[in-house]
């Protein structure tokens, strides 16, 4: 399946909120700090699992690729 950056970039020094939200048969929306960041219609994707069979890893990708540097989880 492909990959799709939807969150933008909050590296800056500070602490940030980052939640995502998926409704299987709507849509998938990024938030920073409470705000909206971005929306992506997920509902062709119904029928798909949503276990990609790689862990949940917060700030890289499943298979520990692609991350940012120096993020902290508190």
């Amino acid at each position: 399946a492909d990959r799709e950056e939807l969150l933008q970039s909050t590296i800056d020094g500070q602490w940030h909120h980052v939640v995502m939200s998926a409704d299987r048969d709507g849509k998938l929306c990024g938030y920073v700090d409470g705000q909206p960041t971005s929306q992506k219609d997920i509902s062709a994707l119904v029928q798909y699992s949503m276990d990609a069979g790689y862990p949940l890893v917060v700030g890289a990708s499943g298979s520990y690729c692609n991350g940012a540097d120096n993020g902290l989880i508190d």
